[in-house]
This record gives structure tokens, C-alpha cells and sequence, in this order.
């Protein structure tokens, strides 16, 4: 037998759950050949040996904002592959590159601009379709495996902008007709963001008629959900799932330290109940007790109606600064306290990165809305901040919920500025702290969660299983070793223990090195129609 690639005596973990055994894997064509615990009779181009190491089918990554990044073809790419990542989900959050629409292109633009610190395709204006943003995306080099989302808030702010009211039903149908055109085009599913504008100011019954779409192609229906309570917002997703049959998955699962005990237990609950009626509905976390997200979200979605430099303008107006002061304290809106509120990056404030808004009032001498909104004026609006928000072991107990699968919530961004330490470390945290360290989770079920278990969910083909047929997307791991290194201070540091990463039958990481080749692309739906 002929073979490109031979991986040998490995501890095979095969992505079902099942336990690991000793055996060899054979990659031909970019597929795997074979994978067992006997020794073919076999020549390969490449021969890996992996005594004494773990390996496991590609981890995929199913929470990611790579959309604008990725416009800047492969170099970003090793914030993902060197955690083992290749594949991931994108256009989460209601967030995506289309479509656009002429009417409305400059608001979108803005919001855009800043919700990540690349910049922006100049392509982005032809985004009227997926067709055509798809066609562009066939024409980047990536290394990784690229499914995406249809972004709720785009689909909604190319018809009607940032408008606060209800949809009329020529909006709704033309809303529908946006959502069947990505579904048709090759998109996995809607993504919503209910945190911010536009999103917020959709009502249940609209997320209802777009989700019937989505539902009739096999799709899911991704959903950050809304500021109003846990149980409220996580009801509204599971309703959704009910009225329409929709595939429900809930972005990054958590619940605020402020909340009472046993919370993280009620929601799980909620999502078993739902499962057990017959409503698919599952989440997925990320390891860390902090999020991350545009700092420009502290301010109410209201503001954000006119775009984000009328947003500036507000706040640039002392009586108008007074106001936001006082709404910026309602639960409804994002604000999750000045000094649970981390700078994380803002380009022309630098001194203020690294500091929470109330420990950057105090070195200005300034209240913390004054230090909050002079960060946001100086910068245009733009900015990322870290909200220092949830419980160590709330977290925990996500973690092992069967329901509850991995994501990064990360994107990458250009030298000089930082990010949060999951985009490059989250993977491989929880299979060193959480796994080796603390056993709150097996090695098999997380390894379950990280490949089977999305593929499945997003419909990734030939995905998230070591067996004949399926694609050739590996890691090699020491799991005795693997660990994040990444934090607030130094965002890049790389992680320890990911020994190779195989994309198509091709080695894309070895010894921490990005090999420079790119077998991945975008991946299309083959639920179409």
C-alpha cells in the first residue's frame, strides 16, 4: 500500500468518546485510508512516529469572528492552528461580511470598522449576496477549514439600518428572502446578536420568520442572546427552537458572578428539558471567567441608531454624557461595572490599555463614564474591552454538561495591539488545566466536544471523526505537556504541547512553525435546498 502520510503507534483518541488506543493512522488523497491498532503493510512519503503521543481529529473551533481577519490570507491563520484548530464556525454574533446593501453600506461600514482592528475588504461593497462573498472567500489562501454563518444584524441593518421599530412585512420578506439566498449559496446556519444594534431591536416573532428559513435547509440558528436575564434570554432560544424545529445553539454559555448560585444549573436544566422534547438545542463556552468583546458595546444600542460617529458625537456632549452615565448602570445594557471593565486595546489611547476604567479614572483624575467615554471619543469609537464577569466554577460546571461543546469567541488582530488570551489559547487550556490538572473533564469527552460533536451539530462533513473516508485533519498532541500560555500582558505567547497539525493530509504546523501551506477553504452546506 501506498500512502502520502503515516502516522505510527500513536495513543489514537478517535472523537466519538470512545477511550484511546494504541494504533497507526493512513492518510492517501488527502483522506484518511485507514486508522487501527494493526500495523498495515505500508510505504508512506512522510512518516510520523507517535510513540508516546496523543492523537486526535482537528479541533473545531464552532464560535469564531475570523470574518475580517481572514481577508488578510494565511498569515493570521496561526493564531487557530497552533491550538490545533482547523476548522472553525464564523459570522457569529449577528456579525457578517453580507450582505450589504447600497442603501445602507455606510452604517454597516461603521459598525464594522469598529467591531475589529483590520481592516475592512475593499471588495466589501460587491457583499450583496453570499454568492458573491463566498466567490471571493474561494479565492484566499487559508489553511483551515471556513464555515460561516448569516449574520442576523447584517441581514437586518441591509434592509432597514439601525432602525428601532418593528419590521414592516415588506422588510420581513425581503429579510427572508436575504436568509434563503446564504442557505442557498452554501451558509451553515444564522448567527444572531441580541446584545447590541441592530440586533436588539428585532423581536422574537422576526427571529421566528427568518429561523423557518434556516430550518427548511438543515441549518442552525447561533444566538448570543439578550442582556435581560439568563433564564429570559436563554427562554427566548429554546422558543425559538420550539415554534420552528430550527437546530438552536447557544453562543458562549455563561452567567454573571452577580447572579445567584445554582443558576448555571437552572440553564442546563432548561437546555436538558428542551433536548428531552425533542428540540435540539446545545452551547458552547469558552475556558475563561472573562469575555470580550468592542468596547463601544457599554453604551446603549439606541445611541448606535445614527452609526457609531453619531454615538461619538453623543458623548461629546456634556449633557448627553450625564444621561449615558446613569442608562449605562440599567442590567438591560451591557455595563458590567468600571472596575470589572479591562481596556484590552485602543489604538489612541494606549496608556489606558492593560488598566480597568476605574483604575484609569483614578491615574486621570476623572469619574469612570468621564474615563470610559474620553478612551471611546479619543478613538473613534473604536476599542476592545474585557469584562471580568463570571465564576471559575460556574464555568466548570458548563464544562461537563454533555450539551455544552468549545469555542474561542476569538479574533485575531494586527501587531501591536491585544486581544483576549483565548483567541490563541483556549484549546489547549482545556486540555491542560481542565483536563490534566483539574479532571474536571476526561480526555475522551473533551476531545468528543471538540470534533465529533460540532461536526455534527453544524453538519461538517467527513469531519470530527478518525475512520476510512474522512478528511485527513489531525493533531498530534503530548498530553502531558499541552498548556496555554496566552494572557491580558502578552496575548501571543504560543502554547506547549501541540506537536503537529495536518490539514488535507498536509503537515500546516510542526514544532510550533507554520509550514506555509494552505489545503484548507471555505466549506459549503451540502444541505442546499
Amino acid at each position: 500500500m501506498s500512502l502520502d502520510m503515516l502516522i505510527r503507534n500513536a495513543n489514537i483518541w478517535d472523537g466519538s468518546g470512545a477511550p484511546a488506543y494504541r494504533g497507526h493512522v493512513g492518510v492517501r488523497d488527502g483522506k484518511i485510508e485507514f486508522a487501527g491498532a494493526n500495523f498495515p503493510d505500508a510505504r508512506a512519503q512522510v512518516t510520523i512516529e507517535g510513540a508516546g503521543l496523543h492523537l486526535a481529529p482537528g479541533f473545531i473551533d464552532v464560535h469564531a469572528h475570523y470574518d475580517i481577519p481572514v481577508m488578510e490570507g494565511d498569515r493570521v491563520n496561526f493564531w487557530k492552528l497552533s491550538q490545533g484548530i482547523t476548522a472553525e464556525v464564523s459570522g457569529n454574533c449577528g456579525i457578517s461580511l453580507a450582505p450589504v446593501s447600497a442603501r445602507h453600506l455606510g452604517l454597516w461600514r461603521d459598525f464594522l470598522k469598529n467591531s475589529s482592528l483590520y481592516p475592512l475588504p475593499a471588495e466589501l461593497s460587491e457583499f450583496t449576496s453570499y454568492a458573491a462573498y463566498f466567490g471571493k472567500l474561494e479565492r484566499i489562501k487559508i489553511p483551515i477549514r471556513m464555515a460561516y454563518l448569516i449574520g442576523h444584524s447584517a441581514v437586518r441593518a441591509a434592509v432597514m439600518g439601525f432602525e428601532n421599530r418593528n419590521a414592516s412585512a415588506g422588510e420581513l420578506n425581503a429579510m427572508k428572502d436575504l436568509v434563503r439566498e446564504g442557505m442557498e449559496a452554501g451558509a451553515f446556519g444564522l448567527s444572531s446578536g441580541l446584545f447590541c444594534a441592530p440586533g436588539i431591536f428585532a423581536p422574537t416573532d422576526e427571529l421566528v420568520e427568518l429561523c423557518k428559513i434556516v430550518q427548511e435547509y438543515g441549518g442552525v440558528y447561533a444566538t448570543h442572546t439578550r442582556s435581560s436575564g439568563a433564564v429570559e434570554s436563554n427562554g427566548e432560544a429554546i422558543e425559538i427552537g420550539k415554534q420552528t424545529g430550527v437546530s438552536v445553539q447557544i453562543s458562549h454559555l455563561k452567567v454573571s458572578k452577580s447572579s445567584r448560585e445554582g443558576l448555571a444549573y437552572e440553564i442546563l436544566r432548561m437546555i436538558g428539558e428542551a433536548n428531552n422534547e425533542g428540540i435540539d438545542v446545545t452551547a458552547d463556552i469558552y475556558p475563561y471567567t472573562s469575555g470580550c468583546s468592542a468596547l463601544n458595546f457599554i453604551i446603549p444600542p439606541y445611541y448606535m441608531q445614527e452609526g457609531v460617529a453619531k454615538m461619538v458625537e453623543y458623548l461629546q456632549n456634556k449633557e448627553m454624557r450625564a444621561k449615558i452615565a446613569l442608562e449605562i448602570q440599567d442590567p438591560e445594557n451591557h455595563n458590567c461595572g468600571y472596575d470589572e471593565t479591562l481596556i484590552v486595546a485602543a489604538p489612541k489611547t494606549p496608556q489606558a490599555v492593560g488598566k480597568t476604567v476605574e483604575e484609569y479614572a483614578k491615574i486621570e483624575g476623572v469619574e469612570p463614564s468621564d474615563a470610559l467615554f474620553d478612551i471611546l471619543v479619543e478613538n473613534g469609537g473604536e476599542g476592545l474591552a474585557a469584562w471580568l464577569t463570571m465564576r471559575e466554577e460556574d464555568v466548570e460546571i458548563f464544562l461537563r454538561s454533555p450539551y455544552v461543546m468549545f469555542g474561542t469567541d476569538g479574533e485575531a488582530v494586527p501587531d501591536g495591539y491585544g486581544t483576549h488570551p483565548r483567541t490563541l489559547g483556549a484549546f489547549p487550556k482545556i486540555l491542560g488545566r481542565y483536563v490534566r490538572e483539574k479532571g474536571v473533564i476526561s480526555c475522551s469527552e473533551a476531545i468528543r466536544k471538540m470534533t465529533s460533536l460540532p461536526a455534527q451539530k453544524f453538519g461538517l462533513k467527513n469531519k470530527g471523526l478518525i475512520r476510512a473516508g474522512y478528511d485527513a485533519d489531525l493533531v498530534l498532541f503530548d498530553a502531558e505537556s499541552i498548556a496555554d500560555h496566552a494572557d491580558f500582558q502578552n496575548c501571543r505567547a504560543h502554547n506547549e504541547g501541540i506537536e503537529a497539525v495536518v490539514v488535507g493530509g498536509r503537515i500546516v504546523v510542526s514544532d510550533n512553525q507554520y509550514s506555509g501551506c494552505t489545503p484548507g477553504g471555505l466549506l459549503r452546506s451540502g444541505k442546499r435546498g
